[in-house]
């Protein structure tokens, strides 16, 4: 008997009767319309709430209009993981971050980064951000076609925050994948005004 070019596997919690988990297959391939919804979608087995979603277009994960993988936090129901891909590559266009990661009790961000065609890339400021628990900076780095890079005229490429008061423990500068060492600053007087420090 050949097999049907589309069809689901479901797997149910024989106990509860809750479908746990259901993937949709074209030509042995994980595939399903993005307006019809998840390739595969994974439930709670006791409460039956969704806790995993991932969209897949023709075996890859894909989805033009929103993130491609969708983790739910099983107490909350809150979303706390989203990644954005587009033929199986990290990326998302504009913007926004293609990882989203959310505390689900708080709903405060503890993680962003930024990707294009599968690499940490973005022009106009820090592709990784990390947060701690109360919603502050703990770390940045900025990054483009997935090497660690920034003018170190316009400051470092990664900094590390700590503590209550937010100070800086720790930057580094980078360009181009390569570490560098801190830009010389040099000390420039202005007519009327006291010397200030420009970088080289």
């Amino acid at each position: 008997m050949q097999e049907p070019k589309r069809y689901v596997v479901r797997k149910t919690d024989l106990d509860t009767g809750i479908v746990v988990h259901e993937t949709y297959y074209e030509s042995k391939r994980r595939h399903r319309e993005a307006a019809q919804g998840p390739a595969v979608v994974r439930r709670d087995g006791k409460t039956g709430h969704v806790v995993y979603e991932e969209y897949d277009r023709h075996g890859k994960m894909h989805r033009l209009d929103g993130p491609a993988v969708i983790l739910y936090d099983r107490k909350t129901g809150r979303v706390s993981y989203e990644e954005y891909r587009q033929e199986g590559e990290i990326h998302r266009e504009g913007d926004g971050p293609a990882i989203v990661e959310t505390n689900p009790n708080t709903g405060l961000p503890v993680k962003e980064c930024y990707y294009s065609d599968g690499e940490l890339n973005r022009a106009n400021g820090p592709a990784r951000l990390l947060y701690d628990r109360n919603g502050n900076l703990d770390h940045v780095s900025y990054w483009q076609y997935g090497q660690r890079h920034r003018d170190p005229k316009e400051g470092p490429a990664e900094i590390d925050w700590e503590g209550p008061s937010r100070t800086v423990a720790r930057q580094t500068y980078w360009v181009n994948g390569m570490r560098v060492g801190e830009p010389v600053r040099r000390a420039v007087a202005r007519p009327g005004k006291l010397p200030t420090s420009t970088l080289e």
